[in-house]
């Protein structure tokens, strides 16, 4: 599944946080992000996403016998999310760390600098996160990002594999 605008959320990951575990952060209504990923790995499948410039990508990986199963899990964390504050705050504490550990690293600096000369300090892309950028992030912002721009207008569903035509129903 991808979303467009993928410039507007990776941005908003940038601004927050280099490397903002966003696979990790899965809690919706009625599951936890522990039951969530029990349930897929009960089926067999797995879940990650990743954001670029460009697309913001949510992957699901299942077998096509558990397809019906797991789709609609995929569909409800999407489409009915929430941003637990427990869950929220463990992230934003795994987040301050990475960034701490990956500012000792010369390739990260030369990274980052390069991005603010090239791109910019008003840019998005050329902003430099900050611990502080990290620990300001709230449930309602995340909420309010999420319905700009998690919508379904904004979507597009791929399917790859051995795709069988009931898959399209579901």
């Amino acid at each position: 599944m991808q979303m467009k605008r993928g410039e507007r959320i990776y941005a908003y990951i940038r601004e927050k946080s280099e490397s903002w575990p966003g696979d990790r952060f899965r809690g919706r209504i009625g599951f936890d992000a522990q039951e969530i990923a029990e349930a897929l790995d009960y089926h067999g499948a797995w879940l990650g996403c990743d954001a670029s410039s460009h697309n913001a990508t949510l992957s699901l990986y299942s077998l096509n016998r558990n397809f019906e199963k797991v789709v609609p899990i995929l569909a409800d964390i999407v489409m009915n999310p929430s941003f637990p504050e427990q869950e929220l705050s463990n992230l934003k504490s795994l987040a301050a760390n990475r960034l701490r550990i990956n500012r000792q690293k010369v390739a990260f600096l030369a990274m980052e600098t390069f991005a603010r000369l090239h791109f910019g300090e008003g840019s998005n892309l050329g902003k430099v996160v900050s611990e502080n950028d990290i620990e300001s992030i709230t449930t309602e912002e995340l909420s309010k990002f999420h319905k700009q721009w998690f919508a379904p207008q904004n979507m597009s569903v791929i399917l790859s594999g051995k795709v069988e035509g009931q898959m399209f129903d579901v």
